[in-house]
């Protein structure tokens, strides 16, 4: 629920303004995708559990693949939302 609910929050803009259109559902898209991002980094950083200095490879094992420090997710969905982003605008 947590997924679909984020979803909808993040177009209700658009709903308000009775608007749709590919560069607003880009701006849209990249927007989500840059919050799993930074939500996810985070629940890390903000968790006592974990902390920036625990945020490795070996204390994450549900991060699977890691690329310079952080996981592939996160670099895959950055490149992504900045090109959605450099669309819409």
């Amino acid at each position: 629920w947590m997924f679909s609910f984020i979803g909808v929050i993040f177009h209700f803009p658009l709903a308000f303004m009775g608007q749709w259109s590919l560069p607003l559902e880009a701006r849209v898209m990249a927007a989500v995708m840059l919050f799993w991002v930074v939500e996810d980094y985070l629940w890390f950083v903000v968790n006592p559990a974990f902390g920036w200095r625990r945020f490795k490879r070996a204390l994450i094992p549900w991060h699977k693949r890691w690329f310079a420090g952080a996981p592939v997710d996160y670099w895959m969905f950055g490149g992504i939302s900045a090109l959605l982003f450099w669309y819409a605008y």
